[in-house]
């Protein structure tokens, strides 16, 4: 229970609490978590949700990105939908039909192929294992390790140990709707920002600013490659010829217990749609589904068409 709000962003958005969709082993205090909950009920067709954002992104307004969290009149609304789904939808006021949640089910009019699918290698985080993270051609996935203080000689040593017993590493990506940009920690966060710096729009090119590249491992054991351009990863600053672009990164320390990993958020998931999937209800089962997000017309007026008849919340005004 929320008994005090604090910071600007509780005045600025229409936000009534935080829910949470991760695993038990996070929930705080050994509560049951939503999720757990709804599964238990059976309340949902299946024991999965998924998120479809809006192809814009604007932080400093617009199409509420993270359900409101940077848009002052931004709304939420729910509906039972067709085929045991629910659909959670975040309205800015330039954007009638923006962004959803699917409780039970997915739509195909919202996304384009096949979904495929990635085993949840914590259940903690949705965390699927992350095999390599590249900017071009170069692979960093080694800088989210903690830069080593021993001699040489010691390193090698304490590695041919942790060989010995059998250990490695597995990074993982946190695919995480509660989160605006991509993120990333220590070593790898510097070498990001140096190699794609804030520029202007216009002047942005493949060579300055390569393809990033995400390589996932699905429930197969295939590696897959999630490649994004620059004009994918890098943010406009706002409109006109000499409009600057940032990198949509952000430094976030994954806690070590549950790391190394990087944090795909929100600018990932206006790319690809996202389905969350509990199977059975084990945890052991949770894996996360992902195919390429349809921005369309069609798309647009699906989702407007299955809201049109909802009640939207609006924060009371004070006078």
């Amino acid at each position: 229970m929320i008994q005090t709000e604090e910071g600007r962003v509780f005045e600025e958005i229409p936000v009534e609490g935080i829910l949470g969709l991760a695993f038990p082993a996070m929930a705080a205090n050994g509560i049951r978590p939503f999720v757990d909950g709804i599964i238990q009920n059976k309340a949902i067709g299946r024991n999965e949700f998924a998120f479809y954002f809006s192809h814009a992104f604007q932080p400093r307004g617009g199409p509420c990105p993270e359900f409101g969290t940077f848009q002052p009149e931004g709304a939420g609304r729910w509906m039972s939908g067709r085929q045991g789904r629910r659909i959670l939808e975040c309205r800015g006021p330039d954007d009638v039909a923006g962004n959803a949640i699917f409780w039970g089910g997915v739509d195909r009019a919202f996304y384009s192929g096949d979904i495929e699918y990635f085993p949840v290698v914590e259940p903690y985080y949705w965390a699927v294992q992350l095999k390599d993270f590249k900017i071009g051609q170069d692979s960093l996935l080694h800088l989210l390790l903690p830069e080593e203080e021993q001699t040489g000689l010691e390193h090698l040593s304490h590695r041919s140990q942790k060989q010995a017993r059998g250990e490695q590493t597995t990074f993982k990506a946190i695919v995480d709707t509660g989160t605006t940009f991509f993120t990333a920690q220590g070593r790898l966060f510097k070498e990001v920002m140096n190699r794609l710096t804030a520029a202007p729009c216009s002047s942005l090119t493949e060579q300055s600013h390569p393809d990033i590249t995400y390589t996932l491992v699905n429930t197969a054991g295939e590696a897959r490659d999630f490649v994004l351009t620059n004009k994918q990863y890098m943010l406009h600053g706002g409109e006109g010829e000499d409009v600057e672009c940032t990198p949509a990164f952000m430094m976030i320390q994954v806690p070590a217990a549950h790391g190394p990993g990087m944090v795909l958020g929100e600018v990932f998931l206006r790319i690809y749609f996202a389905v969350f999937d509990r199977g059975s209800g084990a945890v052991q089962e949770a894996r996360l589904g992902l195919a390429p997000a349809m921005h369309d017309t069609s798309a647009k007026s699906r989702l407007k068409g299955l809201t049109a008849h909802q009640p939207v919340y609006h924060r009371p005004t004070t006078s």
